[in-house]
């Protein structure tokens, strides 16, 4: 299953637990109905079926039934869950790092010189740099010893990785990349955005039981009150009642949780296993992963998160995090034993001993651990679970259409390695200026500064010197002797780099910071492809961040609603990579025939295309689904690919287009790269 297919399955998940969803709330409504039905017919057979002074007793008769009544208990529940539902849906709208501040994470500052945190990092940028994705941001756990970790957010625009100080001080490298390619395959397998809507439909169950621990609250502090003024008239038991409710309110509430969690856990186990896999697939090294694992059984902190929220996102984590014990039922992973077995198949089920790192007066409130065994109950579950083995995946081909868009969301065999020369090849000043807010954003202008033209040169330095932080303006005079020999193959991996840096400036900054880029571009009478494709790269992430765009909603399932937009950015991508509107023309053809031949197409020659039609172009195709972008993205390719040349100007659009869809491809894909 390739990139585009997995991010379909999630969404059709993301539908199924809508559905289960929706059956709970059914559930909920029908069980508070019942409920507040029987306590009714009580507190009515309280004040009119007791005797009167004549000795008379009045019988009240119990309808189930009662459609206004069940009308308005409907709107009420409703309403509770779906607010619930809605402000946790709020609460989470600025995408990972909400879930990461709800676990007590901090920032890891892109310039960080603490060894443990820079050992962090240097795996995060390795992993983005090798899958094409911007550098997300890295919080750390610092007060949870156990070794965890978790990746959150909606999209790569959004996402982040947070890590424990278990997991950074306990852990060897290649264990730590085991880990943290487990997490970026959450990240591109969707599971990170199936993980927020399952966090907000829990939420608005919850709320339920919630009333009715508020109930019981108010009665609790005004209960002397309540109980004064309801002596005589039965009033007294009508409080029991009200509390009776109460109390079941609680317990319908529980168990609506009770069933999304059921939900929740059989989802997430099954995420667990091709997370594993595609870490494995990814660094080419299981021991890793498996050591990690086995760090963890080992460990008598073992893999748990002290943190309040904690329960909440439970199906965030690397591994269980808020227990212990490995119910087949309702945890959320998988079996350790089972993990360990399924990536060393020679495990012998023991465990080395780690020496905890939490203070001692932090250990004696924590619960006994009992150590992971591979009992029978395990085995069993693995003969039944046998289809989520861990093969990994062949290496990615020389470029073709094929390869190039099944690269999307994966790092491919020997990237890693790759990734980490091209780390290594990039001058230390402009490493060293990608890990500060002031050298991050001075790179980026940088990139835009004209190296031909020494007017425009000139004219760029002289707007810079007035409308750019002082701080920036100095470091860019700093940098820019060496922009004349960095390769151009290493400008979109410098900006992915800057990314996190990028992300700490205010909105204020941002919005100047924006502004500047487009000043820079705009200076000359031409806008080039690199500045194209460095403008497309640097805002479609920082617009998103700083809530200028909002997320995309797929409505796009169908070729016909974005004909036009693939008309304008396959003719626009064609002409980039020929120099004769013959040769243009051509690639047009083949690149529309591998979209749609039953279409009527039509080659818009380049001088006709503005840039402002493209990018109208890509947010029309960033509401396709997953599977359509897949085919547009094999028709680019097709394009760039019809001559039999790879044109580096070609690849850096494709990229753009690419990281403009949130589909990445990974620039070690390519021939250029090598």
């Amino acid at each position: 299953m390739n990139f585009f297919e997995h991010q379909d399955k999630a969404r059709k998940r993301t539908l199924l637990l809508l559905v289960f969803y929706a059956l709970a709330v059914i559930g909920t409504i029908l069980a508070v109905y019942t409920v507040a039905k029987v306590c009714w017919y009580l507190a009515q057979t309280w004040s009119t079926g007791r005797p009167s002074r004549s000795g008379v007793v009045y019988p009240v008769s119990f309808d189930l039934w009662d459609p206004q009544s069940f009308l308005t208990i409907t709107g009420i529940v409703c309403a509770v869950v779906l607010i619930g539902t809605a402000v946790k849906i709020v609460q989470l709208s600025s995408g990972g790092i909400s879930v990461a501040k709800m676990l007590g994470g901090e920032a890891i500052l892109p310039n960080t010189t603490d060894p443990d945190e820079r050992k962090v990092l240097n795996v995060v940028e390795e992993m983005s740099i090798a899958s094409g994705v911007p550098v997300p941001p890295v919080f750390l756990l610092k007060k949870e010893y156990g070794i965890n970790a978790f990746a959150a957010g909606f999209s790569t625009q959004d996402a982040v990785i947070g890590v424990t100080s278990g997991a950074v001080k306990l852990l060897s490298r290649d264990e730590l990349q085991g880990v943290i390619a487990h997490e970026f395959s959450h990240i591109f397998n969707g599971d990170m955005r199936l993980n927020m809507h399952l966090t907000g439909f829990l939420s608005g169950l919850l709320l339920i039981a919630l009333t009715g621990k508020a109930i019981l609250h108010g009665f609790r502090f005004g209960g002397a009150r309540v109980r004064t003024d309801s002596r005589g008239g039965g009033g007294g038991a009508a409080v029991l009642v009200i509390i009776l409710f109460a109390v079941l309110l609680i317990a319908v509430g529980y168990i609506g949780v009770f069933f999304c969690n059921w939900i929740k856990s059989a989802v997430s186990r099954q995420r667990e296993f091709l997370a594993d896999a595609s870490s494995a697939q990814f660094t080419r090294n299981p021991s890793g992963l498996a050591g990690a694992l086995k760090k963890i059984a080992g460990l008598s902190d073992g893999s748990f998160v002290c943190q309040t929220g904690a329960e909440e996102v439970s199906h965030f984590f690397f591994a269980n995090g808020v227990s212990f014990t490995d119910n087949l039922m309702f945890s959320t992973h998988p079996p350790l034993g089972l993990r360990i077995k399924m990536l060393d198949p020679s495990f012998d089920g023991k465990y080395p001993v780690i020496k905890s790192i939490a203070p001692a007066v932090t250990r004696t409130y924590r619960k006994a651990k009992t150590v992971p065994r591979v009992d029978k109950r395990i085995r069993e579950w693995e003969r039944k679970t046998a289809v989520f083995g861990l093969p990994l995946a062949s290496a990615v081909a020389a470029p073709t259409a094929a390869s190039m868009v099944a690269s999307v969301g994966m790092v491919a065999d020997g990237s890693l390695d790759k990734a980490g020369r091209i780390l290594e090849g990039l001058p230390k000043p402009f490493m060293d200026a990608a890990r500060s807010l002031s050298g991050a954003t001075a790179l980026v202008y940088g990139l835009l500064i004209d190296r031909l033209n020494v007017e425009t040169r000139t004219r760029q330095l002289g707007y810079l010197s007035q409308k750019a932080d002082p701080a920036v303006y100095k470091m860019l005079l700093k940098l820019l002797p060496d922009f004349s020999n960095l390769k151009i193959e290493f400008c979109l991996p410098l900006l992915d780099l800057a990314t996190p840096a990028l992300k700490t400036q205010s909105p204020a900054l941002y919005r100047v910071f924006r502004k500047n880029i487009e000043a820079l571009i705009g200076m000359d009478s031409t806008v080039t492809v690199f500045e194209f494709a460095l403008k497309q790269v640097v805002l479609h992430h920082l617009d998103f961040f700083f809530g200028i765009t909002k997320k995309n909603i797929p409505i796009h399932s169908t070729i016909g609603p974005v004909v036009p937009a693939c008309g304008v950015l396959l003719s626009y991508l064609a002409g980039v990579g020929h120099v004769s509107r013959t040769g243009a023309e051509k690639a047009f053809g083949e690149a529309a025939s591998e979209l749609d031949p039953d279409q009527d197409w039509k080659f818009i020659p380049g001088e006709v295309i503005s840039h402002a039609s493209v990018e109208k172009s890509l947010r029309d195709m960033a509401l396709a689904f997953p599977k359509l972008k897949e085919k547009f993205l094999k028709a680019c390719v097709r394009c760039v690919e019809h001559d039999g040349k790879l044109d580096l100007r070609e690849m850096e659009l494709l990229r753009a287009f690419a990281s403009t869809l949130d589909c990445p491809i990974p620039p070690l894909s390519v021939p250029c790269y090598e």
